[in-house]
């Protein structure tokens, strides 16, 4: 964790504790470390996943090729075909809904 924040401090760049989790999760996933570029996130399996990243026509024109598909399991996937995750803050189920009507009365 403190190399990868390491890496943003030296930009002056504050990220999120959660999101330095999620990328040292990422990074680590298969046993040891990948780059997060267009070389690491080669071999995911998520074409989706890799659009968002960079080189979009590149990705999706080998996933058109080589007929891949993608069950938009990551945020990163669903954002693309302009889903909102549901662990997002802003995920329209997360929001409560009042569950009376609240009547204010003002008196004089």
């Amino acid at each position: 964790m403190r190399e990868v924040s390491s890496v943003f401090d030296h930009y002056g760049i504050k990220v999120d504790h959660r999101h330095l989790f999620l990328i040292a999760d990422t990074i680590t996933l298969q046993g040891s470390i990948n780059p997060m570029s267009r070389a690491g996130l080669q071999y995911n399996v998520s074409p989706c996943l890799k659009m968002s990243f960079e080189t979009t026509m590149k990705f999706l024109t080998d996933a058109c090729l080589f007929n891949n598909f993608d069950n938009l399991n990551t945020p990163s996937a669903k954002l693309v075909v302009g889903r909102v995750d549901p662990a997002h803050p802003e995920h329209p189920k997360r929001h409560r809904p009042l569950r009376r009507k609240v009547r204010l009365h003002i008196r004089s």
